[in-house]
């Protein structure tokens, strides 16, 4: 039982023991937690700056790491500025982004006080001796990007590590394993969060001048970006299947957003038919992959998850 007092200003979360504490009290100034719809850094803007270790969620990130299983939290927030609902909502979508759930709020001496709980991860066992695990060690996010590297390689495209492990901060990793711990099928379910954005907010919109970027409808507050890949042979698409019929009964986002190929036909159909997906009509150019790719986006989350075992058995 393990319990360990943090001030944000002067502990090196760098430098970590993972599975180490039991209770944590942090004290730290969230700030103003704003959450852009639109933003103006192009994915080379993005590159240059340097990482920030102080930055909101790789404090609550890193301490998710240090945390037991359900071990509990309590923030001591001294930000000073309006707390209203819109805060407290945008609060909210920052600590379950970081893997914490049962928040509680209270104030004392002008200090927002937060409680909550670390989440358990995901597991699922999918039959065919396949299981699907949530994964958040950093060794097996590097594996994840390998995968992925591999698979890009052969279809000719740049798997670009410099701008995908950007992203690892404010991303859900999901893998399909295979009895062997081969990974079939893994996803990547990136979420907009205060101060954190998805990466088709970064690209530019193609044919416009000056590096326009696309703006997100106001109605979409938890938004997030979704891509999946997955082996070649039976094994491979049967793990696929299973991962996005399972994932789609988990999913806590208002929409999800994703781009094709404007090459392919074929995936911006399956998009549209298997996961309720509709065309912006927005054509994007990312600095990382190239060529034109269209974005599509579905809020209907809540038929999804009514109808989330029969993805792919309707016709």
């Amino acid at each position: 039982n393990t319990f360990l007092k943090i001030d944000s200003t002067n502990f090196d979360f760098s430098n970590i023991e993972f599975s180490s504490v039991s209770e944590l009290e942090l004290t730290i100034d969230l700030g103003n937690l704003f959450m852009a719809n639109r933003i103006t850094k192009t994915f080379d803007d993005f590159l240059k700056e340097k990482p920030d270790k102080k930055e909101n969620l790789f404090i609550l990130s890193q301490i998710r790491l240090m945390l037991n299983k359900k071990g509990k939290l309590k923030i001591l927030n001294t930000y000073n500025g309006n707390i209203d609902k819109s805060y407290l909502k945008r609060m909210k979508i920052l600590l379950n982004k970081a893997g914490f759930i049962n928040i509680e709020i209270k104030e004392l001496d002008n200090i927002q006080i937060i409680n909550s709980v670390k989440r358990s991860l995901e597991y699922k066992e999918l039959g065919n001796g396949l299981v699907f695990k949530e994964i958040i060690h950093p060794d097996e996010i590097s594996k994840c990007h390998q995968f992925a590297k591999d698979f890009y390689y052969y279809k000719d495209l740049n798997y670009d590590l410099n701008v995908v492990k950007k992203f690892d901060i404010n991303c859900d990793t999901y893998v399909v394993y295979d009895s062997e711990n081969e990974i079939c099928s893994f996803s990547r379910i990136i979420t907009r969060t205060p101060g954190y954005y998805c990466p088709f907010m970064y690209a530019t919109i193609a044919g416009e001048k000056g590096n326009k970027h696309f703006t997100i409808p106001g109605k979409d507050e938890q938004i997030s970006e979704v891509m999946a890949i997955y082996t070649a042979g039976r094994k491979g698409v049967v793990a696929f299947k299973r991962m996005m019929e399972y994932g789609a009964s988990i999913m806590t986002f208002d929409s999800m957003w994703t781009t094709y190929d404007d090459e392919d036909e074929y995936t911006g159909t399956y998009y549209k038919k298997r996961f309720l997906m509709k065309s912006t009509g927005v054509k994007l150019n990312y600095s990382d992959f190239g060529g034109s790719w269209n974005l599509l986006v579905t809020d209907k989350m809540t038929e999804m998850k009514k109808f989330h075992d029969q993805i792919f058995r309707y016709k």
